[in-house]
């Protein structure tokens, strides 16, 4: 199968797409919509895995938590599944066990994580918020099998430290200090700016600067809070210093960036 035939079958509307068309057509009309809503059998919905908020109560899967088996039940053998997301589904609030990697083939798309809005541009894939969550997954992962938890680099107790260390300044990088993190892991001042330094590469504010600023990328990107909002979140006295820091690291402005890449 060559691209543009992957491309054709990408495409076409499937039968859930065609479903979810008229059930926006339908919903112009509250009277229709009502009767549509009336003639659908509420088992066939979820057998066919369909989400309908309106008929949340009959045990839609738009309920949360959304379950594995909605998506690997054609794949059981196997933990990661690829798949077409359908156009035209309801938005709908959900959570779930498994990691979700979105790319978006054509046009724009936009999801609310967390209370955070993400719209994604023809071409990309949220690098930033998967970066984000991976880095809490493997931290919660080390910390649970800590002691049977091994790299060849760090070893066992220095790769649940340095997973420590990551996740204690994503957690509270507006106003942690290394007084603060040194403390929050056992270790002096000193020994802590030596460890980030032989486990990064970086010095400890240059570390936090690089956290702060990716969370930097993302507000700028896509919300429109202002640029004094955004430094206050990130933890800046004063949007005159974030505003220098930025041009210096993106050699630009924090609005020349948003306009950029909004």
């Amino acid at each position: 199968m060559n691209i543009e035939m992957i491309l054709n079958s990408l495409n076409a509307y499937n039968e859930h797409e065609r479903f979810y068309q008229e059930y926006y057509d339908k919903k112009k009309n509250p009277d229709e919509f009502a009767r549509f809503l009336h003639s659908l059998d509420p088992q066939f919905v979820r057998d066919s895995y369909l989400v309908v908020p309106e008929l949340s109560a009959f045990g839609n899967p738009g309920e949360t938590p959304l379950q594995e088996d909605y998506y690997f039940k054609m794949s059981p053998q196997k933990s990661i599944y690829l798949t077409k997301h359908n156009r035209c589904t309801p938005p709908f609030e959900h959570t779930h066990t498994f990691f979700e990697i979105i790319y978006v083939l054509r046009g724009t798309c936009q999801n609310t994580i967390s209370g955070t809005e993400c719209r994604m541009q023809e071409g990309e894939y949220a690098d930033r918020l998967i970066s984000t969550m991976l880095m809490i997954f493997f931290a919660k992962v080390v910390r649970k099998y800590k002691d049977t938890a091994e790299s060849p680099m760090y070893g066992t107790n220095n790769l649940y430290q340095s997973s420590r260390l990551i996740s204690c300044i994503q957690e509270d990088y507006r106003t942690i200090s290394l007084s603060r993190l040194a403390d929050k892991l056992g270790y002096s001042v000193p020994y802590c700016s030596r460890y980030i330094k032989s486990v990064t590469g970086f010095t400890f504010q240059q570390l936090l600067k690089q956290v702060r600023f990716q969370k930097a990328e993302t507000l700028l990107t896509n919300t429109a809070l202002s640029i004094q909002a955004i430094s206050e979140r990130l933890g800046y006295e004063n949007p005159e210093g974030f505003i220098r820091l930025f041009r210096e690291e993106y050699g630009m402005t924090p609005n020349h960036y948003r306009q950029k890449h909004s």
